[in-house]
């Protein structure tokens, strides 16, 4: 039983660590298409 527990902390764990790396990538792409739009819109 305690392998299966175990094999399930580390599929929570994964996820966990999956959502940070996608939650990161979307600030990311937030904040790089803000400065876009800011280039573009100071250039007019």
């Amino acid at each position: 039983m305690s392998s299966t527990n175990q094999s399930l902390e580390n599929m929570l764990l994964n996820l966990g660590l999956g959502f940070r790396v996608c939650w990161g990538a979307l600030d990311w792409a937030k904040w790089e298409c803000w400065v876009l739009m800011m280039i573009i819109f100071d250039d007019e």
